[in-house]
């Protein structure tokens, strides 16, 4: 939650410098988005790695030991995280969001192959190659296109007033994104004194949830980019326009999402799990959220 929101404010700094045409400030800004955010994640990772065992603890997951070893493996893919939303963030600024999209695909079909009947461990262990490979995929294009996006491997730079414009920006992002997930693990902490069935149904129904919040997420960046690109060419009244069109699109598409799973629940559930009891958690807890 913390890189995604970090690097919204990269994407938008990045489009409203594409928006004014001033490329040497945005090529500064994607290599300092980039590095700066190489380093943040090496210092996650280290946090997670430590106080893996007490975060599990605090929040009362069953299977500890199970649930040790997933989190102390997915820390590897910390850095790929990171570091493939900072140069997600420069592709999207400068208009490209199809690239991206195309390479999810890859690596969402990488998890789940690679995920198949091979445990907690496993999963854990794909879910990393998954975002290993989604971050080299982005990485080669943005080095390969070193004239639009400046970034150079042997030169790493950091400009200091850069980054404190990204971090004015993202830091009410990354916020308000991390006080969602703080609130969803509070309820999972409460959620998991039930026993696993409580818990196992409650992290079906989260899966399908964020599935739903996918395509909102979506115009949500898409919309960011597009009025951060008009502001920066000093198009306001177009930035408006885009701002109302997407309240539209989303909110008509929230609407036929919740007829859609307040309908198909059972159903939706069933692709998960046939254990009654942890279906029947879940299809409660979906139509309630």
């Amino acid at each position: 939650q913390i890189a995604i929101g970090l690097s919204q404010g990269g994407n938008i700094l990045i489009g409203q410098f594409f928006g004014a045409r001033e490329e040497e400030a945005r090529k500064e800004t994607t290599n300092t988005l980039f590095y700066s955010f190489m380093i943040l994640s090496l210092a996650t990772a280290i946090l997670l790695r430590t106080f893996a065992s007490s975060m599990l603890m605090a929040l009362g997951a069953p299977a500890y030991g199970e649930s040790l070893a997933y989190l102390r493996i997915c820390t590897i893919g910390t850095m790929f995280i990171f570091g493939y939303n900072a140069l997600v963030a420069a592709v999207r600024g400068v208009g490209d969001s199809r690239r991206p999209m195309l390479i999810i695909i890859i690596s969402t079909c990488a998890n789940i192959v690679g995920g198949l009947k091979m445990g907690t461990a496993g999963a854990g262990l794909a879910t990393v190659i998954a975002q290993g490979i989604s971050f080299v995929l982005i990485l080669v294009h943005v080095l390969r296109s070193r004239d639009v996006f400046g970034i150079c491997i042997r030169h790493p730079q950091i400009q200091l007033k850069r980054f404190a414009r990204i971090l004015a920006l993202g830091i009410p992002c990354a916020i308000q994104m991390s006080l969602a997930g703080l609130s969803w693990l509070t309820v999972t902490r409460y959620i998991n004194h039930y026993g696993v069935a409580a818990s196992a149904g409650g992290g079906v129904a989260a899966k399908i949830k964020d599935f739903c919040l996918l395509f909102t997420l979506a115009i949500s960046s898409a919309t960011s980019t597009m009025v951060a690109q008009t502001l920066g060419a000093d198009k306001y009244s177009r930035a408006k326009e885009i701002l109302y069109e997407a309240m539209k699109i989303t909110m008509l598409a929230s609407m036929v999402l919740i007829v859609a799973v307040e309908a198909g629940a059972p159903l939706l559930v069933r692709l998960f799990t046939r254990e009654a009891d942890v279906a029947a958690v879940a299809v409660q807890n979906l139509r309630i959220e």
